[in-house]
């Protein structure tokens, strides 16, 4: 929701752009919502974008995330380079469309370091995006990632690193949603679990510098965090 009350999402079919592939339904679109001026009213649907009208920006976006400015940002489970794309849609300055850039394209090779099939994602303080794909990764198999996508630096595209790549066995596999960028006081509790390996102390120890929650949420907190770390013993 931004600061006029208006939602955002996405849906994986409709809109005008077609291909046999998307059915008969289209390859899906983001949306908006905008509140009644009158309580008791009609909310009014705008739709921002439509996928597969310029071929390559993908199919079948998922969820949407709202970052400064007004700009969306998204994936698409499908299309691009074949793996998925990951998104942003800036918002035009007075009317006028909204415009859609393109800030990674998956491979959509399931054995692939890159990842294949993301899901929705996260943006961090500085800009940057975290997600996972539901498959894809270092194994030959690929049992899926979690990503973290730099912001363009001087003339170079946004760059790719992967986190973490799932094995298939304990660890899980096929990860279907995001992730969650913790608050500080969450931090300190995720490592009683002692998750050593060198990814998640370094994403750990990043997550203890984010701010502290505002007082009114603090109150909250306490039991809540009490009651996890017991749990976990």
């Amino acid at each position: 929701m931004d600061a006029a009350g208006n939602l955002f999402g996405a849906a994986s079919a409709g809109g005008s752009g077609m291909a046999s592939f998307c059915g008969d339904t289209g390859c899906g679109t983001v949306f908006e919502l905008q509140p009644p001026s009158v309580g008791g009213g009609h909310w009014t649907a705008i739709d921002i974008h439509d996928f597969l009208v310029n071929f390559g920006d993908g199919i079948a976006p998922d969820s949407i995330v709202l970052g400064p400015g007004g700009v969306l940002y998204g994936t698409t489970c499908c299309g691009g380079a074949g793996g998925g794309t990951v998104f942003k849609l800036i918002p035009p300055a007075s009317g006028g469309s909204w415009t859609e850039k393109i800030l990674y394209s998956f491979t959509g090779n399931q054995g692939t370091g890159d990842g294949y099939l993301p899901n929705g994602v996260t943006q961090d303080k500085n800009g940057g995006l975290f997600g996972t794909t539901q498959q894809g990764g270092v194994s030959s198999t690929g049992f899926g990632t979690v990503f973290h996508l730099t912001p363009a630096y001087l003339g170079k595209g946004w760059t790719e690193s992967v986190l973490y790549a799932f094995t298939g066995g304990s660890d899980g596999a096929a990860p279907k949603g995001g992730v969650l960028v913790m608050i500080s006081w969450l931090a300190p509790m995720a490592l009683v679990r002692k998750e050593t390996s060198g990814w998640r102390r370094a994403f750990f120890t990043a997550l203890r510098r984010l701010p502290a929650l505002p007082r009114t949420a603090a109150r909250y907190s306490a039991s809540f965090r009490s009651d996890t770390t017991r749990a976990q013993r």
